[in-house]
């Protein structure tokens, strides 16, 4: 099935070297529209790279290696903004994005690009909120999602957030547990590290949300990494 996916994703592939969006778009007014998107986005592309890093490693085969060497290249050549210092979110778009911003910066991280990985660090202050978290763009309101994004490459890259965590963790309790994504990235970031966070957000919050959507897979405590969490009665 992997191969199967790795094969789907590589005939989406444009002149450029991209992935593009895939096939299909569905129109505000509730129609649909076939065909293939011409779009190509730089985090589609940074994921289908770490997929393909994933399934060389696991079939032995360096020709998906090759293909994900390719990947890369079209995504520095094409993406990525020298004077900016940052990779544009997609084709034809520029404007600063910061999942685009954590995403690519954890990308650089393992091809060891430290230049591009420095640029990316400075790169989410712009992005950066008082007390905590981040905005999607610049001046903004804040994103749970993506401020989750944004503390794993900062972990990665060995920074102290433990006080900006736990602000988090606070903020996204306060807002309801926020959706399913910013639950699961809360996790996922935490999960093998001792952070505290409250029994109440966990059992309160995090399973609550889990529970209401099990048709996303969610609905219990074994789905998510979460061994080393401290959590506070």
């Amino acid at each position: 099935m992997a191969e199967k996916i790795a094969a789907y994703l590589l005939s989406l592939r444009g002149k450029d070297g991209l992935v593009r969006g895939g096939e299909g778009t569905y129109l505000p007014g509730g129609g649909f529209k076939p065909g293939r998107v011409e779009w190509a986005a730089a985090e589609h592309n940074i994921d289908t790279c770490f997929f393909l890093q994933a399934l060389a490693k696991a079939t032995g085969k360096s020709s998906y290696a090759r293909e994900e060497q390719k990947i890369g290249q079209a995504l520095e050549q094409v993406l990525w903004l020298p004077k900016g210092d940052r990779l544009r979110p997609g084709t034809g778009e520029d404007r600063p994005a910061l999942d685009v911003v954590s995403w690519g910066g954890l990308y650089f991280l393992a091809k060891n690009d430290a230049k591009k990985v420095r640029a990316s660090l400075d790169g989410l202050k712009a992005f950066a909120l008082p007390g905590g978290g981040y905005s999607y763009e610049p001046g903004g309101t804040l994103w749970l999602e993506g401020s989750w994004g944004a503390f794993l490459l900062r972990l990665r890259c060995g920074e102290e957030v433990g006080r900006e965590i736990r602000f988090l963790a606070r903020r996204q309790e306060e807002l309801g547990g926020g959706t399913v994504s910013d639950a699961a990235w809360g996790f996922l970031v935490l999960g093998g590290r001792d952070f505290l966070l409250s029994k109440k957000f966990f059992e309160g919050v995090f399973l609550k949300i889990a529970a209401e959507r099990t048709q996303a897979g969610l609905s219990t405590r074994k789905n998510f990494s979460c061994s080393k969490i401290i959590l506070a009665s």
